[in-house]
């Protein structure tokens, strides 16, 4: 299994080349302002970036991204400030 793992962009990570791997994971530090519109644009690229698992993890910059528990799956998911949260 390849792991392929970054950090610290601040909004400049469509300007890096990723290498192909089965499990990407953004280690903090996505966001330049933290602000919504970056969390789209972030999230559209992630989409596109072939590794079969992604993993991203929040940060102090990332304040737009919080984590909240699915008690419907038990699973960790991730939701947008104003988000409806009664799921």
């Amino acid at each position: 299994m390849k792991c392929v793992v970054i950090c610290d962009t601040h909004g400049m990570y469509p300007d890096l080349k990723i290498p192909p791997g089965d499990v990407f994971i953004h280690a903090g530090d996505i966001l330049g302002r933290g602000k919504l519109p970056e969390l789209v644009e972030f999230n559209a690229w992630l989409s596109t970036l072939p590794h079969t698992h992604k993993i991203v993890i929040a940060s102090n910059h990332s304040w737009s991204c919080y984590w909240y528990f699915g008690s419907d799956n038990g699973w960790f998911q991730c939701g947008l400030r104003g988000a409806d949260e009664s799921n």
